[in-house]
């Protein structure tokens, strides 16, 4: 990594494409309540560099998701927060995985809470969330 103190994401657009820098002026960092933490970053095609607060911190910026318009997406290590020690030595974040994979791990949890308080789901949801991913065919047991 060039400069250890600093973050490098990367973001592709629903075509493949480095997604544009006038698409990315809502990109910040927040808390776990989505307050924003000053921050300045800096934008390039496809690229987004900025510098880590110490406190853990989630990654957002709305995006467009095919068959949703444009949403704002997170990356939050699964809900733990992002620091740079948790990016690792490299100090780079994939955008595109991060924000998939914190989206299926809310998912998750959120089918887990269910389970959990007795709300019983469709079958057509449960078929829906297993089929992504987020929960096995063996701990299918949400509300069908």
């Amino acid at each position: 990594m060039e400069n250890p103190n600093q973050i490098r994401c990367r973001l592709l657009d629903k075509n493949g494409e480095p997604y544009e820098v006038s698409r990315m002026s809502r990109f910040h960092i927040c808390d776990p309540l989505s307050r924003p933490f000053p921050i300045i970053p800096q934008f390039s095609p496809g690229e987004i560099v900025f510098k880590p607060v110490a406190q853990p911190f989630r990654i957002s910026l709305p995006v467009e998701v095919p068959g949703f318009g444009e949403v704002f997406l997170y990356a939050d290590n699964k809900g733990t927060g992002h620091t740079a020690e948790s990016l690792g030595k490299t100090g780079f974040l994939d955008l595109n995985y991060a924000f998939a994979e914190d989206r299926l791990a809310t998912v998750k949890r959120l089918g887990e809470e269910c389970k959990t308080t007795g709300i019983k789901l469709s079958a057509d949801l449960s078929k829906k969330i297993e089929s992504s991913g987020c929960i096995s065919p063996k701990s299918r047991n949400i509300g069908v």
